[in-house]
């Protein structure tokens, strides 16, 4: 029984594990063998995806393809579900596929706009991709990951 008035009925095991299925964990810190760690919101891997060269969804969480995927060269849309950021503490990283590059050159990603989030609105998120030298180039597929901000 937890602490609650009318208190509820908790599972505090299922097949073999501490928890079930229909429990929610909370916890101040969390111990891996010998190793006690603090961890908050703004450590967590919030969304991710993969999008191709034209800035469409391939898979990931809690991303998907913007209404304007890919409004110039170089630069591309994100999407980040509706409510997955909260507040303004997150980080955009991402590396783009190096798929057929010849000359040696180094392409990046660079988060241009990371706007602050609005309730029930999806976050759209614009990034650039460049090769050294500051200029645009072909590339096959890039990633994207968003860290904290809950």
């Amino acid at each position: 029984m937890d602490d609650r008035s009318t208190a509820n009925v908790i599972q505090v095991t299922e097949d073999g594990k501490l928890g079930s299925s229909a429990t929610d964990g909370v916890f101040s810190t969390l111990t891996i063998g010998s190793n006690s760690t603090v961890v908050d919101d703004n450590q967590y891997i919030i969304a991710w995806g993969k999008f191709n060269s034209s800035g469409v969804f391939q898979y990931g969480v809690n991303m998907a393809t913007s209404g304007t995927p890919h409004p110039s060269s170089g630069l591309f849309n994100v999407d980040v579900s509706a409510d997955k950021l909260i507040t303004n503490d997150y980080m955009v990283t991402g590396n783009v596929s190096e798929a057929g590059n010849s000359s040696g050159s180094i392409r990046g990603l660079m988060p241009l706009l990371t706007p602050l989030p609005v309730a029930s609105t999806v976050t759209t998120i614009q990034v650039e991709i460049k090769r050294d030298g500051g200029r645009t180039n072909n590339f096959d597929y890039f990633f994207v990951q968003v860290v904290g901000g809950q």
